[in-house]
């Protein structure tokens, strides 16, 4: 007779700050346990706690017949009603088992299988399908698929079972006749099976979804949106692809898109995404994304053509990740880490190691907020599975000969950094079997030091006693074999005729990557023991030692094994009075200490658009207000036949003309809709041709600037309306002026046209303005106006000073103070005619400063509107050609 048992199964949520949720609910199910080392199942009841709308509520056991943890989500049922619902599933037929009692197997194993050709079936979660490493094809046109099952007696994961004989078509544009011929494949018996060969035409041998053009739109500053296009590279079924120029949202995670095989078309097909894609261009903070992503493109490029220089990859990509004054977000971890999946992947030297490592190292740096953001995206668990793999695979590679081990006395190779260290042992050199790591020294002479981390640390070996261990002071962690379970290793080694065993042993102190089930954080260190290609339960079990910094009462902490993101939780094997506790484990997984109380994360909005009209407003501001001066000017030209017949009035007219057109540009770039309506900002020829335009004109500007300095030094004490300038002077500094600037704009038009156009690695415009970068900036422009604003403003102290000693010579003198009006008047014309106001962009430029940007576009575009009010409003002659002018017009 069957045992009756009352169960309550509830777990409580706090139901705060709503009044919308599920109400409780009893069920009766079957609960499965031992009795007499026999397992029954017994009847039981099982409750559902009330729950807020929207929340997955989990009982704590798992289902006996998947293996997955047991829960139910809480649905609205109408949109503007209160009430809510559980969703739809058949509760009453669910058995349930403690999940402490399943197998920590939850995914089925790396498999060999032959056909003609070796395959294997990967690694795969319960209740996937996984297809082989090679694609494989059956006659139908589909991919060979294998479900990973969970069975409820052994409670662990298993492979469905398949035909022994497994046959592929290895071209698959052939008829059925040919398969006839050239392949073992039974068309009898596979027709009586329901299997249909499909003619070749309609069997596509696309395995791959081919590069295409999209179109987005970026959110610039302000908040204003422009259209953009982008491309999905090719990418193999199965994985997700992201746009060559990135597309990231608030949360810094970046837009993707699956390649997936269409079993209705037997060919691979792009994922549908909504139409109106949205990406964040112009961001407030200082991220590294984009010239990670341009790294990533290269790398992956190199990739398919075998030529990866593997050392200049990994230096650019450690320097990327250092810089100062960055924030680092989800997307520079997710491509971070394919990069360095790649860079594994094809340099396995000792040399890349360390660099390896300092990477990761780097990484595990990165704040909470880009840790749990990249969770959307697999991200921490893809890292980890990436350097673990590379991990275990150096393991051999670092093997010593261990008849002398001269190379590796000690036995151990390590590389330590302060989030992530990797130890290599080889017992058979010197019987050391672990690590302890230490807060600080304890006075030991078997303690080691690393001067780089502040670590310290000492080897523990063989005939080490857990007791000795332990009673070491300032213990972090520590994990070693004990003599009698290496001893039965090294047996199961000798009869498999493998050569002499080694292991590896990683620390991580970043605890947001281990984010397990329920929300689970370690509260210590991370450590795992790996033996390359050991997957089987150990002859013993090994202690991993931990220091319970600040044990809590409320929260216990048990011990945790980390498997493909599930914690499997047992019972301390001990604790001392230090609160150092011992964990025993059977197993080669992460281990830690872990807290009972899981913890609340939720995706958090980095990433912010700029937003100030400050400057924009300042630069539309005045650029109006030069043009409406230099539209004075040019009216005083065309009405006043007197005052343009003045050489040096045709020296102003030519920076007048020049000033036009840059005022103009200014005021153009920085009113959007204009712009994008009149122009393709993102046609590359049209941005060349800009920059061109730009450089030129800002050329010939400092030029006349130049001019006017050297005139100016000649007649220092002159005003410019005054001067007499010869007509050939003229005609050569005309041609001076608008001529030379041809020669450097030439120059870096045919020989680096693409440093006009700041583009990423699809040829995709990045900045809002089509303008010089990199060498050919600094040499065609930069250094130029840097050059002639040093001369200028030397000029203009040398007048300045004249002007001081001839004021205080005339107060000497007790003459009145009218020229020094007149002189600072001229000092005011000067500081805007020299160009000096470019000092405070080039200032900004060289500090990013934000207050030295906003004077620039003040100053800067004032430029036209100072010379028409010295020019022509405060200057007496220029006001009587004027007055001339309206008298001859009132006696018509």
């Amino acid at each position: 007779m069957a045992l009756r048992l009352l169960i309550l199964i509830s777990i409580c949520f706090a139901v705060t700050g709503t009044k919308v949720f599920c109400k409780k609910e009893i069920f009766a199910t079957k609960f499965h346990t031992k009795k007499f080392n026999e397992t029954i199942a017994v009847d039981a009841l099982a409750i559902w706690s009330p729950s807020p709308g929207g929340i997955f509520q989990i009982h704590g056991l798992c289902s006996a017949s998947t293996g997955l943890p047991f829960q139910r989500k809480c649905n609205g049922t109408e949109e503007n009603s209160k009430m809510y619902s559980r969703n739809s599933r058949d509760i009453q037929s669910v058995e349930l088992l403690d999940c402490n009692k399943i197998s920590i197997i939850k995914q089925c194993k790396e498999e060999l299988f032959q056909n003609k050709h070796n395959n294997k079936w990967p690694t795969t979660d319960i209740g996937q399908f996984a297809n082989p490493m090679n694609v494989c094809l059956n006659s139908t046109g589909l991919p060979l698929r294998r479900k990973c099952i969970y069975n409820n007696r052994t409670h662990s994961a298993e492979w469905e079972k398949l035909d022994t004989h497994i046959e592929c078509l290895k071209d698959i544009n052939v008829n059925s006749n040919a398969i006839k011929k050239n392949s073992k494949i039974d068309l009898k018996n596979a027709k009586k099976k329901g299997v249909k060969l499909l003619h070749p035409k309609k069997v596509s041998t696309k395995k791959q979804c081919k590069e295409e053009s999209f179109e987005h739109f970026y959110i610039t500053k302000n908040k204003v949106t422009v259209r953009s296009n982008n491309k999905w590279p090719t990418a193999d079924i199965g994985e997700f692809a992201m746009p060559i120029n990135i597309c990231l949202n608030t949360t810094g995670l970046p837009l993707r898109r699956k390649c997936f095989y269409n079993n209705k078309t037997h060919s691979a097909e792009w994922e549908k995404l909504d139409r109106k894609i949205k990406c964040l261009k112009d961001i407030k903070e200082h991220i590294v994304t984009n010239d990670l992503n341009e790294l990533y493109q290269k790398v992956k490029k190199e990739n398919a053509t075998a030529t990866i220089d593997s050392v200049d990859v990994s230096t650019r990509l450690t320097n990327i990740l250092s810089r100062n004054n960055t924030q680092r977000i989800a997307s520079d971890l997710d491509i971070s880490t394919n990069i360095l999946g790649l860079l594994t992947f094809s340099d396995k030297t000792a040399l890349m190691a360390s660099r390896v490592v300092g990477i990761t190292n780097l990484l595990m740096q990165s704040d909470e907020r880009a840790v749990l953001n990249s969770r959307a995206i697999n991200t921490p668990k893809h890292l980890l599975r990436t350097v673990e793999t590379y991990f275990d695979a150096m393991t051999n590679v670092f093997m010593p000969n261990t008849t002398d081990c001269l190379h590796l006395k000690d036995g151990v190779k390590y590389f330590i950094e302060n989030s992530t260290s990797v130890f290599y042992i080889y017992p058979a050199c010197s019987n050391v079997s672990g690590i302890a790591i230490y807060s600080k020294s304890s006075g030991s002479a078997a303690m080691r030091y690393d001067k780089h981390t502040n670590t310290h640390f000492q080897y523990l070996y063989l005939n080490e006693t857990l007791d000795d261990v332990i009673k070491e002071p300032n213990i972090v962690a520590a994990v070693y074999f004990p003599e009698n379970v290496w001893s039965e290793l090294s047996k199961e080694y000798s009869k498999k005729d493998k050569k002499e065993l080694g292991f590896h042993i990683s620390l991580y102190k970043n605890p947001n990557f281990f984010i397990g089930n329920k929300n689970r954080v370690p509260n210590t260190v991370v450590l795992r023991v790996s033996i390359p290609g050991y997957t089987e339960t150990l002859p013993g079990h090994i202690p991993y030692i931990f220091n319970n910094i600040e044990p809590e009462k409320e929260n216990p902490v048990q011990c945790g094994s980390f498997i493909h993101g599930f914690w499997s939780l047992s019972k301390l094997s001990n604790i001392n009075s230090g609160n150092v506790a011992v964990c025993e484990m059977n197993n080669l997984h992460f281990g830690c200490l872990i807290g009972k109380k899981s913890k609340t994360y939720k995706i958090n909005d980095v990433l912010s658009i700029i937003v100030g009209f400050s400057e924009d407003i300042i630069t539309i501001v005045g650029c109006i207000l030069s043009l409406f001066g230099l539209s004075g000017i040019w009216l005083t030209a065309l009405c006043c036949k007197q005052w343009r017949s003045k050489h040096s009035n045709l020296l102003l007219l030519n920076i007048c003309l020049i000033l036009t057109l840059i005022m103009t540009y200014f005021l153009f770039i920085n009113v959007t809709e204009m712009r994008q309506n009149l122009l393709d900002k993102f046609n590359i020829d049209y941005c060349i041709v800009e920059g061109a335009f730009l450089q030129y004109s800002i050329l010939v500007l400092f030029l006349w600037m130049l001019i006017i300095g050297i005139l100016m030094y000649r007649r220092y004490a002159t005003v410019l309306n005054n001067y007499y300038v010869w007509p050939m002077d003229c005609v050569i500094y005309a041609l001076c002026a608008w001529g030379l600037p041809v020669i450097p704009t030439l120059l870096v038009w045919l020989l680096d046209p693409d440093s006009y156009v700041p583009v990423s690695e699809s040829a995709s415009i990045t900045n809002n303005i089509c303008y010089l970068s990199g060498s050919s900036f600094y040499f065609g422009v930069f250094i130029p106006m840097l050059v002639i604003c040093t001369v200028n403003i030397s000029i203009f102290f040398y007048i300045i000073y004249g002007f001081y000693c001839r004021t205080a010579k005339n107060y000497r003198h007790k003459k009145d103070g009218r020229d020094f009006i007149l002189h600072l008047r001229l000092a005011i014309l000067l500081f805007f005619l020299l160009g000096l106001t470019w000092f405070f962009g080039i200032l900004a430029y060289m500090q990013e400063n934000e207050l030295l940007s906003c004077l620039f576009c003040l100053t800067s575009t004032l430029q036209g509107f100072v010379l028409f009010v010295f020019c022509v409003i405060i200057d007496k002659t220029s006001r009587q050609y004027w007055v001339n002018f309206f008298v001859r017009k009132t006696r018509k």
